[in-house]
Formats: C-alpha cells, sequence, structure tokens
C-alpha cells in the first residue's frame, strides 16, 4: 500500500537524521579515584576509531537504510558481521620498490570487516536471551561467482584446487590445472545455485548446494574470531510470551492491518463502481415463455452471455442491469477506519511544509511534537544502537583474538560522532594490541535531535534566563550551555571566560591605538590632533553597539534594540 510505503519512508527519514555517537568509558581507576592518564587516551582513541569503523561498515547510511526499514514492515532487521583476512598482497613479478609502495598502501588501507543485511525471510536461527545460538543463512549466487570466489582459497577442503561445477553429474568437485573449460561451462557459469552460510558460534562455513538442491559441498570454513554467532537481530518490536516464531513483529504491524482493512472496503466499492460501468448482463424471461415452457415439459434456454462482438441480442424479455446491493453500513466502517488510522500514522508536524504555520508555532509546541514522536521511535532506536554496540564489541574482540600482530589505521572524513562532537576531517586514529586492552564500556547511543529542535529547545530555555521586562529569571547560564547541546560545558566556560577578557581589555586597545597614533602625528608634523586623550583611570570608555546583541525578540531586545523597552526612547531624548 502507498499509505504504508510512505509512512516508512517518513519514519525512516526522520530516525536517519539522527548521528550515532560512540562513547567509551574507562573502568580502571587509580588509588585515589582518578582514571589512569593512559587509559583516559585510550578510550579516547578507541571511541573515535570505532565512530570511523562505522562509517566505513556504514558508508552511504546503507545499513541504516536497510535495517529500519526492516525494523519498520518486516518481523526484524539482520545484520551479519564478515572478517576478512589482512594478508598481505603477493609481490608477484612487480619489482621490489614497486611491491613495497603497495605494502605501505596495504598498511593504510586494510579493512577486514563488513556488514551484509540479508532479507529477515532468508535466515533461520535459535536464540537464547534475545542472541542467536546457530545461525543459517540462503541466498543463491552465480555458479561463476562461487567458482572464481573460492578457487585456490585458504579454508578450503582443497587450497591448491580450483573449485568447478560439474554440469553433468550435477556436483561440486575440486580439480587442478589440467581442465580446460568448455562452451557448456560457459553456460553453466551464469545459471545460479543456493548457498548456505552457517554460523555455530565456534565455525563459519560456507555451502554451495546443487542445482536440485539435495546435497552440497563445504566450499570453505573458518574460525568465528568473536567466538559467538556473528549476526545480530535488529527488532522493530517484541511480544514476550508468545510462541518464538511470532516474537517478532512489524513496527507499523498496526497501520498496516488497518490499511488492509480499509483495502478491503475500497474493494468492495471499486467492484460495484466497475460492475454499474459495464454492459447489462440480465435478461429476465417473459412469465408467459415460462408458463409455456413448463407446460410443454421442455427446457428453459440456456443463460446469455454477452457476445464480445458489442451486439445487443434478441430474446425475449427486458434487458435490465444486474442490482448492485452495498451493506448501508460501509461509509461508516470507512469513516470510523480513517479516524482510527491518524493514530497509526507518523506525527503531522513532520510533513508541515507552510512557513505561515510553522512561523505560528511555538518553541513549546515544536518540542513537544518532537519529543512524543521520539518516545514514539524509541524502542526502535535503542534496539538497532544495541546491535551497533555489539557489533564494534566483536570488532575489538576480533582485533584482541585474530588479528594479533598487525594494527588497522583508521582516517576520519568529518560525518563521525563521539563524545558528542563530530571528528575533524582527516584524523588518523590507530587500532592495535596496545590500546585496546584496558578495561572499558562502550555506550553507543542515537542524539534523536535535530537542528530545529534545538533551536527550539534553546529559545525555551532563554525565555526563563532572561524575562521580558530585563530581569535574570530562574534559568542559569549552564541550564543555556546544556540547552545549546555544548557537551564540555567546563571547556565551554573557559571559552567564554576568555571572550570576556578580551572583550573587557578590547576598548582600552583601541583607545591605546588612537592615542598612539594621534602623538606620531604630533612627532612627525607638529599638528595636535584632539582625539586620543586617554581615559582617566577608572573610567570606561564608550563602546560601539555590536550588531550580535541585538535580539530579535521584541519583548526582550526592546523596540529600538536597546537593553530595555524604554531604551529607544532614551536615546530619542
Amino acid at each position: 500500500s502507498p499509505l504504508v510505503i510512505n509512512s516508512a519512508a517518513t519514519i525512516r527519514a526522520d530516525l536517519m537524521m539522527n548521528p550515532t555517537e560512540f562513547t567509551v568509558l574507562p573502568l580502571a581507576r587509580e588509588p585515589n579515584g582518578r582514571i589512569p592518564r593512559t587509559d583516559e587516551k585510550n578510550a579516547e582513541n578507541l571511541e573515535r576509531s570505532l565512530a570511523i569503523i562505522w562509517g566505513k561498515l556504514n558508508e552511504g547510511r546503507i545499513i541504516d537504510r536497510e535495517v529500519i526499514w526492516h525494523q519498520l514492515v518486516s518481523p526484524f532487521g539482520v545484520m551479519v558481521l564478515h572478517f576478512d583476512a589482512m594478508e598481505p598482497p603477493e609481490q608477484g613479478e612487480m619489482s621490489d620498490d614497486a611491491y613495497a609502495v603497495l605494502l605501505e598502501r596495504h598498511r593504510f588501507e586494510a579493512f577486514p570487516w563488513h556488514v551484509s543485511t540479508p532479507n529477515p525471510l532468508t535466515v533461520a536461527f535459535l536464540e537464547k536471551d534475545g542472541v542467536p545460538s546457530l545461525f543459517v543463512w540462503r541466498y543463491r549466487q552465480l555458479i561463476r561467482d562461487v567458482e572464481v570466489m573460492y578457487s585456490r582459497r585458504t579454508g578450503t577442503q582443497e587450497p591448491e584446487a580450483n573449485l568447478l561445477y560439474n554440469t553433468g553429474e550435477d556436483r561440486w568437485q575440486w580439480v587442478g590445472y589440467d581442465y580446460e573449460p568448455t562452451e557448456s561451462r560457459a553456460q553453466a557459469g551464469f545459471q545460479e545455485v543456493e548457498m548456505l552460510y552457517v554460523d555455530d558460534g565456534e565455525t563459519i562455513y560456507q555451502c554451495a548446494l546443487n542445482k536440485a538442491g539435495a546435497y552440497g559441498e563445504v566450499v570453505w570454513s573458518g574460525e568465528n574470531p568473536v567466538g559467538k554467532v556473528a549476526a545480530y537481530i535488529v527488532p522493530g518490536n517484541l511480544t514476550p510470551l508468545r510462541k518464538p516464531e511470532d516474537r517478532y513483529e512489524p513496527y507499523l504491524l498496526p497501520l498496516m492491518q488497518l490499511v488492509n482493512q480499509l483495502n478491503y472496503v475500497r474493494t468492495i466499492r471499486a467492484t460495484a463502481s466497475r460492475n454499474l460501468a459495464g454492459p447489462e448482463d440480465y435478461i429476465p424471461l417473459a412469465p408467459d415463455l415460462v408458463r409455456l415452457y413448463e407446460g410443454t415439459g421442455r427446457k428453459l434456454p440456456a443463460n446469455h452471455r454477452w457476445s464480445t462482438r458489442n451486439e445487443t441480442p434478441y430474446l425475449l424479455g427486458t434487458i435490465e442491469q444486474r442490482p448492485i446491493r452495498l451493506d448501508p453500513d460501509l461509509d461508516k466502517l470507512e469513516m470510523s477506519l480513517n479516524a482510527e488510522l491518524t493514530r497509526f500514522l507518523p506525527s503531522p508536524y513532520v510533513n508541515v511544509i507552510d512557513p505561515a504555520v510553522l512561523k505560528a508555532m511555538t518553541a513549546t509546541a515544536i518540542l513537544h511534537a518532537a519529543e512524543s514522536g521520539m518516545r514514539m521511535y524509541g524502542p526502535l532506536m535503542t534496539a538497532y544502537d544495541a546491535q551497533i554496540r555489539n557489533i564494534s564489541e566483536a570488532v575489538v574482540l576480533s582485533l584482541r583474538r585474530y588479528y594479533t600482530d598487525g594494527e588497522i589505521n583508521l582516517h576520519a572524513i568529518g560525518q563521525e560522532m563521539a563524545r558528542g562532537k563530530l571528528l575533524a576531517p582527516g584524523a588518523m586514529h590507530t587500532l592495535n594490541q596496545r590500546n585496546i586492552g584496558f578495561p572499558h564500556k562502550l555506550v553507543v547511543r542515537t542524539r534523536s535531535m535535530s537542528q530545529a529542535q534545538a533551536a527550539a529547545q534553546y529559545q525555551a530555555v532563554l525565555s526563563q534566563y532572561m524575562l521580558p521586562d530585563g530581569t535574570r529569571g530562574v534559568s542559569t547560564r549552564d541550564d543555556l550551555i546544556d540547552a545549546a547541546n555544548y557537551t564540555d560545558r567546563i571547556a565551554q566556560k573557559r571559552k567564554l571566560a576568555a571572550e570576556a577578557i578580551l572583550d573587557s581589555i578590547d576598548p582600552w586597545l583601541q583607545q591605546s591605538a588612537v592615542a598612539a597614533a594621534a602623538q606620531e602625528i604630533e612627532l612627525d608634523s607638529g599638528i595636535k590632533l584632539p582625539i586620543g586623550e586617554m581615559m582617566p583611570q577608572g573610567r570606561q570608555p564608550a563602546r560601539l553597539p555590536s550588531p550580535a546583541q541585538r535580539m530579535d525578540a521584541p519583548l526582550v531586545a526592546g523596540p529600538e534594540g536597546g537593553s530595555s523597552p524604554m531604551g529607544g526612547q532614551e536615546e530619542g531624548a
């Protein structure tokens, strides 16, 4: 239904505008209760590195788009974390200098992870406490791709052999270099076979089935680097205390059920309308003719069917329309369904595009609508954040267990967020065994606050910080700093204090510069200009009004932009 699709697209757009924030909290403490400085540095490096890793895995927000969509309209979303080998490339016939450049490039660009998002209808799993203990994924792949991917590969049964699909015997086999492809082999390469991905928490298997699907071959197997199933279930809605197969439901299931009922009502109306627009197909026989047939014992004429040649038949009786009966309560049913429909649609504030309506809305109304929507979408975001955290922890665990010798070099692009701040573009961070082996806790959180919502929140606190009569309200500067979404309150206070010091000495610097210029002119030309006299001690020079001090709210700034409602009149006087 277009209504369900549009609702899912709207909610997904709302959720995708919120950035994902990574925070690492060190757990170790010194005897005096302070966090070791080394752990603080490692925590900052790790949270930024994990933010970059998730940004690379989620390139173009591809994972967000698919997982959130499945949360809304599918039973659940699925993410599968894959691990690639970090083995350096072979030198082959290239020169030593070229190979050294290749190794250096590999050292900085090697990235051993990627994430797949399979269709939930193609997977099966056993779970314990919400965590899969066995995961199976069934998908289709071209024969030629299977042969290329698993030939001469570490982890197969024959690491030095090539994988070949025997079309005559309908089975997979390992062959050497002495076979020659034929025309039938090229044609068979573009046919598909079913593949099975099996993960039991200890070993990952890739199985290629034959075309009949009766049996197959384990074409690859490898140790699971994290020691547990690397598949992560992202639910849209959990329904506990039910059968396992009914535990997961789409988030928009109530809307889907209601739209299904509306479509049924509309189908009845459309069928009735179509029947009225069609040709008459009801031709009654005259009563005298019926009695004549009954008196002679002959059968009545067969039911008449209209001809496709658009010809009116000649029969005894009057051609009439087939009667169409509609339930008179159908209108009431549709009205009640439409009234209930508004409960399950996204917030109407999301699609308000009329500037007059937006301008008339107060900050409180905007915040109330945003908070209502975020409360509804909270289960979706928290379920997704939990699985992003699990994937990040699996990445760290794979480095500890599997990639023990190498290191991962990561570069930020400026869109990643760690501890409430965007990373600097081009910043480099490195993960290795030395900087990840400290006790810590990872927190992943979606910051559900858009710029419009942040501005509305700030305006609401600002109205309590300075009252309409110019006096101070109940809010403090700390409240303003928090409302402006500054995560480090102390750092922001230091910036404000430094700026206040510069503002206080700026008038004296300007006066000193003018006095120095006047003195220089007097020494060079003997002309004493009536400018540049220093202010007596204890007095402040007049300052030019700053345009930044003018506020748009007339009740706060006054009609003339002064500090009080009477400021403009005093200047005029």
